[in-house]
């Protein structure tokens, strides 16, 4: 299995992994955004200097990925996506592992991510990996109210 960083290459291959690992929150009240995203989106992200790990097995089909940019002292990270059929596999560990040995090869103190705090099992897999919630806030989706946690890892 390969990782390797990504920036503006595989966008559609992106696209698709994120939709199909997000697909359970368009049955939900207030539907993520990352449903909405196009892949204009995406490549946007990436030309505003976002990044990507992506684990593949193959070069043309990825299991799962993250997105993630530096903002002030921290590696930030958002739509850790793994394909429905390889959940439980240790890709978002994996792929958390990695982000943090890029935060402290570049000296950031943290890392940090928003989880809603309705999807316990990924509030557990943060915690277990030594996230704390640094605070909780709502934030609207479609008109509706989604608890939203803040979290980090402290790397010093």
């Amino acid at each position: 299995m390969d990782l390797r960083i990504e920036k503006t290459e595989d966008v559609a291959l992106i696209h698709a992994l994120t939709q199909a690992a997000f697909a359970e929150y368009g049955r939900e009240p207030g539907t993520s955004t990352a449903l909405k995203e196009t892949e204009a989106d995406i490549a946007r992200h990436f030309e505003g200097g976002m990044q990507a790990l992506v684990v593949y097995p193959s070069p043309t089909s990825p299991l799962a990925c993250v997105r993630y940019q530096i903002e002030s002292d921290a590696l930030y990270f958002h739509r850790l996506a793994v394909h429905p059929d390889y959940r439980r596999k240790g890709l978002a560990k994996k792929l958390v592992g990695h982000l943090e040995a890029l935060a402290r090869a570049q000296g950031l103190a943290r890392l940090t991510c928003s989880v809603r705090l309705a999807k316990t099992d990924n509030v557990v897999l943060y915690t277990s990996l030594g996230f704390r919630l640094l605070g909780e806030r709502s934030v609207c989706r479609d008109g509706t109210a989604v608890p939203t946690g803040d979290f980090e890892k402290r790397l010093t």
